[in-house]
């Protein structure tokens, strides 16, 4: 009886019935089981009066006798799953708005993210934007209906990058909800969202909203694959930022896994979420030739490889996307959030990005391209090893850099403090929260700023935080054994690999959401595979007992149905690397 309020949420609603007829039925039937006769049925309409009135103050009300303890509800998916870290990650939120107010004349505060993509179909085949409509739209009377194609596959789409830049308030306990939201709008194809082309974004945002640019920038995040502080590409990428504004200080604090609701641009999500009702889009068709070329690819990974190698047919493709982004531009551009217009703008060029990642070349000069933008080149350059030691201070959650006044530096003295000597002396890192004498709270900003931020106090790195994972991996000893690894798939935290084990051998369909899975790049060592709402959550499953400071499971090198590349058993290295750092 139960309709679905479209939220996100890790649990699937499965309700009593699907309709009153449908009670009466199972009730019939179950009855009929036991007893030879039965008395007379109650009509539809008898039943749906013993129910709960779903508004208790509706005139209505009064037909119901609430015999039956059920009423009609809609399911409101707002669940929330918890992370061992919440309550800590809530406490770096917490020193975040005392920091930046603290800072406030010399600080840019920033919160990115990336919106949901926006699916465009085929050339005249339109599909829905997938945003639920709460209201209707005017059309014309003798104009064509408002209708899209009914499925949701889709290889194309628009990928919204929202940057939020925030009014500091006087206060950290007022608002941080004020300020100037810029979306830029990217091919999800040809322009992929990247660590490298947000910083170049960035820059060009900050660049028009701030001259001159102030020294010190604070960037908030979901933490999703783009701004995820422990990636090596991320993290070089935001030492170009560093260096391609000048800045004397930056700081990048990513919200804790699972709690992306706590980011400040999420707000701006539903304010475009009315400009994405009830709209439709479509790619304009290209020269017959070039529509060959791509018909029947079916992946990114196909498309991408085609237009690599076809620079016309790359340029015709963003010709052809170049329609629907400039509806959305127009219909963003219409948005406001507190009376500030939303500043649409368009993704950053190649130009742009060049420019940015060749900052990276005076501390390295062997990075002339983003894949180089890689842990590889930081284990392999001395020159970049020795900036992160003496520049940055690297945690789970922050990642920070920082000039220094040492004559000795070579980056400072080309780019010394632009800032007042003194105030940078006194300017100390972002810090991390410690517990207080009853280990049962978190010391306050005050008392811990000025101190090296440490991280021991981190819940996911004690040992009792996956205690409660252990043990149910133990209910599930039997499960876990070298004949039932069928595959691996990767931390997205410490990179090491974890085994999946299935009772039986995995579907096409299994593995498609396996591999849905790893290449969300949402998999970290500690968490399930699969929500307990899965139908796959009792026959494939992963060790939640583990932490990433564990060792590479004993079934990884014992499984009898596949084998594995040799990797070092406490790390997760392969023989090559260990051979290349030798």
């Amino acid at each position: 009886m139960a309709v679905d309020e479209r939220r996100h949420s890790e649990v699937m609603h499965m309700p009593i019935a699907i309709s009153v007829r449908h009670l009466r039925d199972v009730i019939v039937e179950r009855l009929e089981q036991k007893h030879s006769t039965l008395p007379s049925i109650p009509s539809l309409d008898w039943i749906r009066l013993q129910f709960w009135p779903s508004n208790p103050y509706a005139n209505s009300a009064l037909k119901y006798t609430g015999q039956f303890q059920v009423k009609y509800a809609v399911q409101v998916r707002q669940l929330r799953k918890e992370h061992p870290d919440g309550r800590y990650v809530g406490n770096i939120m917490k020193y975040v708005k005392e920091f930046a107010v603290m800072h406030k004349p010399l600080l840019c505060m920033i919160s990115v993210d990336d919106k949901a993509i926006v699916p465009v179909g085929e050339p005249y085949a339109p599909i829905s934007t997938g945003v639920r409509g709460h209201n209707k739209s005017l059309v014309t009377t003798d104009g064509p209906e408002n209708c899209a194609l009914d499925h949701d596959f889709h290889i194309h789409g628009i990928i919204p990058s929202v940057a939020f830049l925030i009014d500091i308030p006087a206060s950290a306990k007022e608002s941080f909800l004020n300020g100037k939201a810029y979306v830029m709008l990217k091919d999800k194809v040809s322009q992929p969202s990247s660590a490298i082309r947000h910083s170049a974004e960035l820059r060009r945002a900050i660049n028009k909203e701030h001259q001159p640019v102030k020294p010190m920038l604070l960037i908030v995040s979901d933490g999703g694959p783009d701004h995820r502080t422990t990636y090596p590409s991320v993290k070089l990428s935001l030492i170009a930022l560093f260096q391609a504004l000048d800045l004397d200080m930056l700081v990048s604090v990513r919200t804790c896994p699972y709690q992306s609701w706590t980011n400040i641009a999420e707000r701006v999500m539903s304010t475009l979420n009315i400009a994405l009702q009830n709209v439709a889009l479509a790619r304009k068709p290209m020269e017959k030739d070039l529509e060959v070329l791509i018909k029947g690819k079916s992946t990114l990974k196909e498309i991408r490889s085609t237009i690599d190698s076809n620079p016309i047919l790359q340029d015709a493709l963003r010709n052809s996307m170049s329609h629907p982004i400039r509806l959305l531009h127009d219909r963003f551009g219409m948005m406001k959030i507190k009376d500030q217009p939303i500043n649409v703008d368009f993704p950053a060029t190649d130009d742009e990005i060049k420019d940015v990642l060749q900052r990276l070349s005076f501390i390295e000069p062997s990075i002339t391209s983003t894949q180089n933008l890689s842990s590889k080149m930081i284990k392999d350059s001395d020159a970049l090893r020795k900036f992160m030691d003496t520049h940055c201070h690297m945690s789970d959650y922050v990642f920070q850099v920082k000039k220094c006044l040492s004559s000795e530096c070579f980056y400072c003295t080309q780019y010394p403090v632009r800032m007042n000597v003194d105030q940078f002396k006194s300017l100390s890192y972002l810090p991390l929260p410690i517990l207080d004498a009853s280990k049962e709270h978190y010391l306050p900003f005050c008392k811990v700023y000025g101190q090296i931020p440490c991280d021991k106090y981190q819940p996911s790195k004690g040992p009792l935080c996956f205690q409660e994972g252990r043990e149910i991996d133990k209910t599930r000893k039997n499960f876990f054994v070298n004949s039932k690894v069928r595959r691996i798939i990767v931390c997205q935290e410490c990179f090491k690999p974890r085994c999946v084990f299935s009772l039986r051998k995995l579907t096409d369909a299994e593995m498609a959401l396996i591999e849905n899975v790893d290449d969300s790049r949402l998999y970290t060592c500690g968490s399930p595979l699969f929500p307990p709402s899965s139908y796959c959550y009792d026959t494939i499953a992963v060790h939640i007992g583990l932490s990433c400071a564990d060792p590479i499971e004993v079934q990884y090198y014992s499984a009898t149905l596949v084998s594995f590349p040799e990797i070092c058993y406490y790390c997760g290295i392969s023989e090559e690397a260990l051979l290349d750092t030798d």
